[in-house]
């Protein structure tokens, strides 16, 4: 993009979309410095800014890259680009808050806007998508999906071998599409093959009312937070007493995020497959014991996984059932 902008002499002409700190000021230019008042808010007029001179003030929503184009490198360009920083190259929109403006209420203003600007652009990579989802749309169940993978990254059978943050070793899992694919069918709201239907609290109704975005009629009451973080829980505790079952009764050579080859454990159309068995589990209403989960998986090995690739983990599920639990 910085040889793009030289070799060409060009620059961007769409707005970088970034909102602004409280302490900004709003300056009438006609009136000697004068604060724009409140009620001028809505015309449209000159005026000057002024940014306090402090680090992460700005929030960066879109244009990022474009920003970074200007940094100061020490590439072959950065002789001809610090020119270049001196002069007005970027076109900027800027957003400032109402005062008192919840932390929470921008965060999730600022997801939305990103989501709406990229859904339409670039395909944005579905990770990212996911983690704006949580933000977003908390009761959804790419959501909870999403939240759920965290914790299974953090603790139990694949503790530390999701990829789950940008800074994450590019060996680890990624787990766009066993998120999308593999655990929303998992954990979604309704069904008789999903851990929503295992879950014993008499209240956990209220998760539905919540649940489907965009609202065609919301539900009155207060979104019920703690309820949602113990479903996630309770999912996630299922689901690490049945991984950690497969894991240790199929072996664990080749499990290292280096090694050659790898358990075929490790593959996420594997761990699809696995989480389809568990949605038949469900369905057939066996039990979600430790216990039950090693009984059936001593005959793990008898499955041959390489008959399975790509999208075929709802047929490995079906084959894990019948040889590990029915």
């Amino acid at each position: 993009m910085r040889r793009y902008l030289l070799n060409e002499g060009r620059v961007f002409v769409n707005n970088v979309i970034v909102t602004l700190p409280d302490g900004t000021q709003l300056n009438e230019i006609t009136t000697a410095g004068r604060n724009v008042s409140q009620d001028d808010l809505h015309q449209s007029k000159a005026i000057s800014i002024a940014i306090p001179a402090q680090f992460n003030t700005v929030g960066i929503v879109d244009g990022q890259h474009r920003i970074f184009c200007y940094h100061e490198g020490s590439d072959t360009y950065e002789e001809q680009m610090k020119l270049l920083r001196k002069k007005q190259h970027l076109l900027v929109t800027g957003i400032k808050y109402p005062a008192g403006t919840p932390q929470p209420e921008r965060l999730k203003f600022e997801a939305k806007l990103f989501l709406e600007i990229n859904s339409n652009q670039t395909r944005t990579r579905p990770a990212l998508t996911q983690d704006i989802e949580v933000i977003v749309r908390p009761f959804s169940g790419i959501a909870v999906a999403r939240r759920i993978i965290g914790v299974l990254a953090s603790k139990g059978a694949y503790k530390d071998v999701f990829h789950t943050s940008f800074f994450d070793s590019s060996l680890k899992i990624k787990t766009s599409s066993i998120v999308s694919y593999g655990l929303r069918p998992l954990v979604k709201f309704d069904g008789e093959d999903t851990l929503f239907a295992a879950f014993s609290n008499r209240e956990k109704k209220k998760l539905v009312d919540f649940s489907e975005y965009p609202r065609k009629k919301k539900k009155s009451g207060t979104e019920p937070i703690e309820l949602l973080g113990e479903y996630i829980d309770f999912c996630s505790s299922v689901l690490n007493r049945y991984l950690l079952a497969a894991k240790l009764t199929y072996g664990t050579e080749g499990w290292a995020l280096d090694a050659d080859p790898r358990s075929e454990l490790l593959r996420p159309t594997v761990i699809n497959g696995l989480i389809a068995s568990l949605r038949l589990i469900i369905l057939n209403k066996k039990p979600l014991t430790e216990a039950f989960f090693k009984e059936g998986f001593q005959h793990l090995r008898k499955v041959n996984f390489d008959s399975y690739r790509s999208s075929r983990w709802q047929e490995l599920g079906e084959e894990i059932y019948k040889k590990c639990f029915e």
